[in-house]
């Protein structure tokens, strides 16, 4: 198995379509795939998902056969960043490795920014600005 393309560029905001090309034997067909990370992917389990990364990823698959050969292929995307200010809304630090931390991209430097923490439990809250 050969995942397609090996390696590519794109910029952020735009997608790829990610493939695999496979010789099987006589009646041999795939009886699993998996595409990691899957985040960014339309499907993790499917032989053509299409990639939509905001950073630079290596994408790792894995195909399982009928007759339990297993394959591992990876396929680097690399992401060009279009964005002046990128302030992401959301973060999950839960030690996955995905979104752990909450971070501002930007290609020019700011003279200041000013960041609040807002609650939410039915009534907004926020406490001061952290600086």
């Amino acid at each position: 198995m050969i995942a397609i393309p090996d390696t590519a560029t794109i910029n952020e905001g735009d997608n790829i379509q990610l493939g695999l090309q496979a010789t099987f034997g006589a009646g041999d067909n795939y009886a699993s795939i998996t595409w990691l990370p899957s985040l960014s992917l339309t499907c993790a389990n499917c032989p053509a998902p299409l990639a939509t990364p905001l950073n630079t990823t290596q994408y790792i698959i894995s195909a399982v056969t009928d007759s339990g050969c297993t394959a591992i292929d990876t396929v680097l995307i690399t992401v060009i960043p279009q964005h002046q200010l990128y302030i992401p809304n959301a973060f999950t630090p839960n030690g996955d490795g995905v979104n752990d931390y909450w971070k501002l991209l930007a290609t020019r430097k700011y003279g200041s920014i000013s960041v609040s923490r807002c609650l939410t439990d039915g009534v907004r809250k926020c406490l001061n600005p952290m600086i």
